[in-house]
C-alpha cells in the first residue's frame, strides 16, 4: 500500500525527530528538527580523533559549543515530552509517533488520529 501526502493535509507547525545513530529517520522532503540523542558520543569521538591537532582545540570553542548547546536542548525537549522509546517523531508539540522511521508517515498518522478524535 502506498500512502501519498497529496491526499491529506501536510502542514505542520513543527516536526521534531528524536533518534540515535542506530535509528535513521527519513525526512522525505519535510522540514524537521532532528535531535540525535547520542550526538555527544560522536562529538567526543571526533575530538579524540583530532586531539593532537591544535586546530581541534580552536574548533572546540567555535563549532563544538554550538553543537553542545543544541545537544542539551534536544535532551531537555526529549525529557519534557517524556519520550518512552526511539525513534520518536513529535508533530506540533502534541502528537508523538514511536518507531516510525519516516517523517511523512508520522505526519500522516498524526493527521488521521487528529481527524478521528476531532481535536
Amino acid at each position: 500500500m502506498m500512502i501519498s501526502l497529496i491526499s491529506c493535509v501536510t502542514y505542520a507547525e513543527l516536526i521534531e525527530v528524536f533518534t540515535t545513530s542506530a535509528y535513521s529517520v527519513a525526512l522525505n522532503g519535510l522540514q524537521a528538527e532532528v535531535c540525535a540523542l547520542d550526538a555527544l558520543n560522536e562529538m567526543t569521538l571526533e575530538l579524540n580523533r583530532n586531539a593532537s591537532e591544535i586546530r581541534a582545540v580552536q574548533r572546540v570553542d567555535t563549532v563544538q559549543n554550538g553543537r553542545l548547546t543544541a545537544f542539551y536542548r534536544c535532551q531537555m525537549r526529549a525529557r519534557l515530552y517524556a519520550l518512552s522509546s526511539l525513534p520518536a517523531i513529535v508533530i506540533d508539540k502534541r502528537y508523538v509517533t514511536y518507531g516510525v522511521r519516516a517523517a511523512d508517515k508520522a505526519l500522516i498518522a498524526s493527521r488521521h488520529y487528529k481527524g478521528a478524535h476531532h481535536d
